[in-house]
């Protein structure tokens, strides 16, 4: 579920390392059949014993309102893929006749991430106990996952008012230094 597209193991016999493709690898997003509400988190860790997350994913039951009635049946044709990467904005587009449960293969951490589906706030739902999901609608979507704290913009905002008064402190300072060696002058001619 974490796109790990590659092993590198040792071989018992030699002791040198090779790599082995790993055929499971679900790529950076995927569209579920299914997803059942469990109890807790426990419950959660639990259920991903023996399952096949390319068909079902486990969602507590606090998000049993953002996910909603998905369609029944699966949509062969959606499609889900990145389309920009970078460690602050993730970008998908997303295709599907129906719209469903889409699973992202990312670590759900909810402080500062925001999801934005074409443009507008999305909630991201804890999924398989450590992914990220979204319900999305049907048709083209641009899907967009960007990390904005409150507490970064709120520091960059006190960082600029405390620059503002330094430099306004530092130009006050040289206007009173020449204010009062003009005045030396005078007083000394």
């Amino acid at each position: 579920m974490l796109n790990t597209k590659y092993f590198i193991n040792k071989d018992q016999k030699t002791n040198q390392d090779y790599v082995q493709q790993n055929p499971g690898a679900m790529g950076n997003a995927w569209f579920v059949n299914e997803v059942d509400f469990v109890a807790n988190a426990d419950s959660e860790m639990n259920s991903l014993t023996k399952f096949e997350p390319k068909q079902k994913a486990f969602v507590d039951t606090r998000y049993k309102a953002e996910v909603g009635t998905l369609p029944s049946g699966a949509d062969s044709t959606a499609v889900i893929q990145l389309t920009s990467y970078s460690p602050m904005e993730l970008k998908y587009q997303s295709d599907s006749k129906s719209g469903g449960f889409a699973v992202f293969s990312e670590i759900y951490y909810p402080n500062g991430w925001n999801a934005y589906i074409n443009e507008k706030p999305a909630t991201i739902i804890r999924t398989n106990y450590v992914l990220r999901g979204l319900k999305l609608p049907a048709g083209k979507n641009e899907i967009r996952f960007k990390f904005e704290p409150k507490s970064y913009y709120l520091g960059e905002k006190i960082s600029l008012v405390a620059s503002i008064l330094t430099v306004l402190l530092l130009f006050a300072a040289i206007y009173f230094e020449f204010k009062n060696s003009k005045k030396e002058n005078s007083v000394s001619v």
